[in-house]
């Protein structure tokens, strides 16, 4: 089959903006419905997915490929320009066309699908580290980037004559044994979907076990240059279907285990006592490394399912738009997995279950991996260099990390910050207004809620690290993702020692608490981070295990979105032993003319300090105001 040089280079620019294109999209349609705490008609968003139906439409190949793909790029760049439902449809139709087209470019370029798919991951994960886990092709001048890849993709599609590529007169034959290939569709969206769900972000991973990010994403890269450099000797190891099924195997066991391992009892009783989450340690982290090292397993199954790919326009249309469903419901599988307490009566049956789309994903691609193929060789010199660049490059941008020097002020300035999974009260997400408000306010302590936003609702960014590197702030992510908690976190001036989370029973949300230690220049300051929500049991079992676990005779402080007012028992329970440091300066809850007699967003603090200032800051770029407060130990 013959095969333009650029083949390589436009594939895999029509990967990386579907990928990206679909994670907006999802990420739109949650954050929207985020507002609203439920599913409503922005849902049908994902019907944009669908694609793949235009393929029944008898257009000639060729120009089906330049219209859809060259239209879809098109708004690739823009949707990075707006917001909300603006972003929700542009995204959309991004994500439609190139469905619609990326199908038969498949298919006519499939030789070179896993070189491609490669070199996908490493620009993702390069983007991705650039941008302090934000995507830089879509943020301010690094969607300079975009419209570089962009221009060269569309170039390629316009001049490439190979786009209705015949295979030699060959069509008759591949016709016949479509229905005998249907299975390569299936095993390319289960890679598509495990990339877009996680191994595009190693952020993501990280998040699963509390591990180093570098480490983490260096692992990845090994996984690949593997696959790279070994592709001669390893094609003749994995042409055996037999050896190629038992590493998919162990692909999935270590996918599953990790996110098992990492989890603890969801505790569904009243009056249960609380579960200290075991810290990170050498197997649930060591798993998760195993499955890095084996992730080049994939990019050999996809060599595998190229050769079998369907040729029919029929096949085609037919089998990616039943794929794409089975997308869809990972999907919500995933996202169900996080708001169990939230879509009756649905979502209820997917608590705990946040390994479950991963595990069908990995599963898809065992059926075409089942014959024995003599697997396609090359690698060309400019692609090995182009991975090692891209590698490097990735690498380099996690060193521009620095602390701050530590201030010797005997004031210290804590802050609650509820950031709403990174968006504002209108639904648009906004991690850099947010990141510019906390530096306005230049707290020494920060308090994070709703922060565990490495996961696909949110478009897996880390809200956590990317406030960390920007502010230079050591910092501890509480609650592991994979227990899917609206996450509270932890970020510091100075060094966080002995941190760990705890969990409580929840009836709406997992409901885990940050307890740490926090070194401030010799004097340790206790620190707990809370969310707690549901019913009031759910909220009397959080608050008696933190009065528990806390001592007011220390130097302590409580902060967060308690999700109970003034007026509540609660309150009154708390303020036995710890002061409120608003109401202490403010006993009516008002300071110039702002009422915040009815909050919900409290800092308490135990009596050896001393109350100096207090504020909420309503220009927050949340539903929540921030607050903070200036104390001093007594």
């Amino acid at each position: 089959m013959k095969q333009n040089r650029n083949d390589m280079f436009l594939v895999t620019i029509v990967l990386l903006f579907l990928i990206q294109s679909i994670t907006n999209l999802i990420k739109s349609i949650y954050l929207i419905d985020l507002l609203n705490t439920q599913l409503d008609a922005n849902v049908l968003g994902l019907l944009f997915l669908f694609g793949s139906i235009s393929l029944f439409i008898p257009l000639d190949d060729e120009m089906m490929q330049k219209i859809t793909l060259s239209t879809g790029i098109a708004f690739r760049l823009v949707y990075p320009f707006f917001e909300t439902t603006l972003r929700l449809i542009l995204s959309g139709f991004a994500v439609f066309l190139f469905m619609a087209g990326t199908p038969l470019l498949i298919r006519n370029k499939r030789n070179v699908l896993p070189n491609a798919m490669a070199i996908t991951i490493l620009l993702s994960i390069l983007f991705r580290s650039a941008g302090m886990t934000l995507d830089l092709s879509e943020i301010g001048w690094g969607q300079i980037v975009a419209w570089i890849l962009a221009i060269f993709a569309l170039y390629a599609i316009l001049t490439d004559s190979a786009l209705s590529e015949t295979y030699n007169g060959e069509n008759s034959k591949r016709d016949d044994n479509d229905e005998k290939n249907i299975w390569s569709i299936y095993s390319f969206l289960g890679i598509l979907t495990l990339v877009y769900f996680a191994y595009g972000s190693p952020s993501v991973l990280a998040r699963w076990v509390d591990s180093n990010y570098l480490l983490i994403m260096s692992l990845l890269l090994l996984s690949i240059l593997f696959f790279v450099f070994s592709e001669h000797f390893m094609l003749r190891i994995y042409s055996n279907s037999r050896i190629l099924l038992f590493s998919n195997f162990l692909f999935l066991s270590s996918l599953v285990g990790t996110i098992l391992l990492n989890q603890v009892h969801f505790i569904d009783e009243v009056g249960a006592a609380p579960i200290y989450a075991p810290a990170s340690n050498l197997l649930n982290n060591g798993v998760l490394y195993v499955n890095l090292l084996f992730f080049h397993v994939l990019l050999f199954d996809l060599k595998t399912i190229s050769i079998g790919f369907p040729y029919s326009r029929q096949s085609l249309a037919k089998h990616f738009t039943m794929a794409t469903f089975i997308f869809v419901v990972l999907v919500f599988m995933n996202i169900f997995s996080n708001v169990w307490g939230y879509v009756d009566p649905v979502s209820g049956y997917f608590r705990g279950l946040f390994w479950l789309p991963f595990a069908i994903a990995t599963i898809l691609v065992f059926p075409a991996t089942l014959r024995s193929h003599p697997l396609p060789n090359g690698i060309s010199l400019s692609t090995i260099i182009l991975v090692l660049l891209l590698s490097l490059s990735s690498v380099a941008f996690t060193f521009s990390f620095n602390r701050p020097l530590t201030d010797t002020s005997p004031n210290l300035t804590v802050m609650t910050f509820n950031i709403q999974q990174g968006t504002d009260a209108g639904g648009n997400f906004g991690l850099k207004k947010q990141l510019d408000v906390i530096k306005s306010l230049n707290p020494d302590i920060i308090g994070l809620q709703e922060s565990d936003i490495a996961k696909i609702n949110t478009g897996n960014v880390d809200a956590v690290r990317y406030f960390a590197e920007n502010l230079g702030y050591y910092s501890y992510y509480g609650p592991k993702t994979v227990m899917q908690t609206y996450g509270v976190s932890l970020l510091s001036r100075y060094p966080i020692v002995d941190a760990k989370t705890f969990y409580t029973y929840g009836d709406k949300d997992e409901i885990g608490t940050l307890q740490a230690k926090v070194d401030i220049n010799g004097l340790i300051v206790n620190v707990f981070v809370n969310h707690p929500a549901g019913s009031q049991n759910a909220k009397w079992d959080h608050l008696n295990a933190v009065l528990n676990a806390s001592d007011p005779e220390t130097f302590t402080i409580l902060m967060g979105d308690f999700n109970w007012d003034e007026t509540s028992s609660f309150y009154n329970r708390t303020v036995v032993d710890y002061l409120d440091t608003w109401r202490t300066l403010y006993p009516n809850g008002k300071k110039d003319g702002l009422n915040m007699s009815r909050t919900i967003d409290h800092i308490f603090v135990s009596k050896k300090f001393t109350i100096l200032n207090a504020d909420y800051i309503m220009q927050s770029y949340s539903d929540h105001p921030a607050y903070v407060c200036e104390i001093i130990p007594a």
